[in-house]
């Protein structure tokens, strides 16, 4: 029986000349760069549990005493600022005795020197692979080598207290507190906390807690407090929810402060609804004095114990701040159907990283029949509707037969998104979505992340006895 397959391919660019770079992983596929580095019980699930096209990287597989890690070798430099998005799913089919979820995971940026040869990961645990951990045999002593700040997405509680020999923990207003009211293992759960710098020399000052944010109901125990669906999907399910069930984005921006080389501000934002925008106020607001290092990288690493979740991370994009950019993305499932016609839907987020609102932002999108080609004939391809999320102003963008362009507005540091549904009507299709935007009312520092272009392709395909599997035909 024929079918057809769609498959989502993604361009990974980047560019650090002037201080200007764009690094893009969307973690799909299980073919990605050679500069993403895999530690521990990481993998990446597209063409494994998942099919290839639609994967995520996987931290963590949702088993007691798990630990993993990953980072990509490319170091990118910090002078202009530095803005990461990425999207992330925890959740569990299973789970032993009355665990939740857990522990959780984290993102650290680190001293973009060090070499993989020399990557040294922190302690699991409750360390979530950042801070220490000098619980475990043999003991960790030292934080993530090099790391600059760790944000740690905490469902089960520990990355906010000092156990396991690290530094710090969440307070209050008036005095420092391990827990919170009718929370009695001196657990915090659901929170984020922002840690910072690792110090060789002294490593029991190293990660100090800079920051926090205490999410959901904090006035029930903390059993119940760990079934509220913050930072993990506290519902179990033998398959990943969707993203109408649990969806999660985070975006770090590291601004620096005029006229200093030690200031910089970190704020961690996160959007819990798909299509939505950002909160203008951020979970986390921090300045800090520690220096920066010239270049970073960026990390991602997760544990469980006898609490234990999937820890899915997917959409990562890196770049610069104070400045105008776009990341398009297709969300569409990689699926053989019988269907004749295959809808999708494209996003585009246009980021505004600028400290004033830009009230006419020129958007111009094609799709294409290959990367540099012309425009698809419509008898392949064609758009049906153009939307906007939320915080979107000016909403002027025409659909002129399968190319989309005009102006719209976004308020200061702020991001939105244009959806263009559209109809591939034939197999064996692809369609190169490429989008560039522009102002006229800024002087846009970096050019390199204003372009961004995605690739849908879809074949005509029979299945086979493993549906991870696919037979393409003419």
């Amino acid at each position: 029986m024929k079918k057809y397959l769609i498959i989502n391919l993604f361009l990974l660019l980047g560019n650090a000349l002037f201080g200007q770079f764009i690094i893009k992983e969307n973690f799909k596929s299980n073919k990605v760069s050679s500069n993403i580095i895999l530690g521990g019980e990481a993998t990446l699930t597209g063409g494994k549990t998942d099919p290839d096209g639609d994967g995520w990287l996987r931290l963590t597989p949702a088993q007691a005493n798990k630990k993993g890690y990953a980072f990509i070798n490319e170091a990118f430099p910090s002078a202009l600022g530095i803005t990461a998005e990425f999207e992330f799913k925890a959740w569990r089919s299973t789970q032993s005795g009355s665990y939740t979820g857990g522990d959780g995971f984290s993102v650290f940026l680190f001293d973009g020197s060090i070499s993989s040869a020399s990557f040294r990961i922190g302690g699991y645990g409750g360390s979530l692979g950042y801070a220490r951990n000098t619980a475990t045999s043999p003991a960790v002593n030292n934080g993530l080598l090099g790391g600059y700040v760790g944000i740690g997405f905490d469902s089960y509680g520990n990355f906010g207290n000092v156990g396991e020999g690290k530094n710090g923990l969440i307070s209050s207003t008036n005095s420092p507190i391990p827990k919170d009211p009718n929370v009695n293992d001196g657990t915090i759960p659901n929170t984020i906390v922002l840690r910072g710098a690792t110090n060789e020399t002294t490593t029991s000052s190293s990660n100090p807690i800079l920051g926090y944010a205490k999410l959901g109901d904090r006035s029930v125990n903390g059993s119940a407090m760990r079934l509220i669906s913050e930072l993990d999907y506290d519902v179990l399910t033998p398959t990943r929810p969707t993203d109408a069930l649990f969806y999660r984005k985070v975006k770090i921006v590291i601004l620096p402060i005029a006229g200093s080389t030690t200031r910089y501000q970190i704020k961690v934002y996160m959007s819990k609804t798909l299509n939505s925008d950002y909160s203008s106020n951020p979970l986390i607001d921090y300045t800090t004095t520690q220096p920066i290092p010239s270049t970073l990288k960026i990390g991602f690493a997760a544990s469980t114990g006898g609490a234990y979740n999937n820890h899915d991370i997917r959409n990562l994009q890196i770049t610069t701040t104070g400045n105008l950019s776009v990341f398009n993305s297709v969300d569409i499932p990689l699926v053989c159907n019988e269907k004749q016609t295959q809808e999708v839907t494209f996003r585009v987020d246009v980021n505004n990283s600028n400290a004033t609102p830009l009230n006419s932002i020129q958007v111009d999108g094609k799709f294409l029949d290959k990367v540099g080609g012309s425009l698809i004939n419509t008898n392949l391809f064609s758009i049906t509707s153009i939307t906007y999320s939320s915080n979107v102003t000016n909403q002027n963008i025409l659909n002129q037969n399968n190319s989309f362009n005009g102006t719209i507005g976004l308020p200061a540091d702020s991001s939105g998104s244009i959806f263009v549904k559209g109809t591939i009507k034939k197999p064996n299709t692809q369609i190169v979505n490429t989008v560039n935007v522009s102002s006229n009312e800024i002087v846009d520092p970096d050019l390199s992340n204003n372009t961004s272009t995605d690739i849908v392709k879809r074949y005509q395909c029979e299945i086979v006895t493993n549906p991870m599997l696919y037979i393409k035909t003419k």
